[in-house]
This record gives C-alpha cells, structure tokens and sequence, in this order.
C-alpha cells in the first residue's frame, strides 16, 4: 500500500500498552498477542482517519478533488457522499493544509543578502449590491521571494483608513523581512 511505503500510516509491530507482538486480523486491524491484553489497532490509528466512517481511499479521493479546485458540489455529485459529510472532510483538510503551511515556514523571515522580496497589498470585502461606495474589510499585506523556494508571508489588519505604510505599522513587515 503506497501510503504504508511513505510512511504516512504505520503498521504496529508492539502493543502500545504492554509490549507485547501484535498479530495481524485483517487488512487494517491489529491485535495484541497478549492474552490478557488482546488491545486492537488499526492502520489508522493516531491519524486524522481514525474513526472514520469513509474508507480511505474516499476520504484521498475528496481531498483530491479539493486540491484540484472541484467546487462543493460537484464534489458531492462525484463521490456521492452526503454534503456534509463532504463539509467536515474539506474542514480537515483545510486545517491539515494549514498545520503543514506553519510548519513549512521556519521563523517566518524571507529575504537576505540578494534576494528581491515583492511586497504588495490588497484589500479584501464585499460591496454590497456592487455600488461604488467604500468596502469594508480586511486588509492584506504579503511579500514573496523571487526565488525558486518562493517563501512568503502574509500580514492582516482590521480597520485600516488609508493605504499609506502607517497604516499598516511599517515594523511587523519589517520583522518579516531579513534585510
């Protein structure tokens, strides 16, 4: 199983419990050899898929589809999984995206001696029945590096007036940036 050979889901060879050999029961379930212990793992034990009433390879398969920018619904009609158990995968994976995207990013400095950092801002809100009045918001400040990592950072702020760099308290970009 690819997953099992990149060592995402591991096979148990001790009883967590009392140390004993475990012995295979099926596919994905464990048990200790230990009569007076007998605990049961599966493959999915200490992942986000333990206890989950989707098989994995749906479970992969919805995650997929995410990441290829399936909208909802299409999801839904796709793997015939109900909308919101589709919601609550998409939650997941959303959260595992973020947990990876923090631990990808060291001390959150980008930049240094001859690297070019592009820094831009925008703002981002809902016009309300598309008039030109003025949005409110949230407005986002990021940088990025022009190199092949492509590190980058983002900083919010409510309730900024203007867009000159005041607003946007000149220091916490600066710590973002090794200069």
């Amino acid at each position: 199983m690819y997953l099992i050979e990149q060592d995402v889901l591991k096979i148990p060879n001790k009883c967590e419990k009392c140390e004993s050999d475990v012995t295979e029961i099926d596919k994905y379930k464990y048990r200790c050899k230990r009569k007076h212990c007998r605990t049961l793992y599966t493959l999915y034990n200490d992942t986000f898929l333990y206890n989950s009433h989707l098989s994995c390879n749906k479970v992969l398969f919805i995650a997929y589809l995410y990441l290829s920018n399936c909208k909802h619904g299409n999801i839904v009609k796709i793997t015939g999984v109900n909308k919101n158990t589709v919601t609550y995968w998409l939650r997941i994976i959303q959260q595992l995206l973020q947990f990876d995207i923090e631990e990808i990013i060291d001390d959150g400095k980008i930049g240094g001696n001859g690297v070019i950092v592009e820094i831009d801002e925008s703002k981002f809100g809902k016009r309300k029945y598309h008039r030109g009045h003025r949005v409110e918001g949230v407005w986002v400040v990021g940088g990025i590096e022009r190199t092949p990592e492509k590190r980058c950072f983002a900083i919010y702020r409510l309730g900024i007036i203007d867009r000159t760099w005041k607003s946007f308290n000149y220091s916490s970009i600066q710590s973002r940036i090794i200069i």
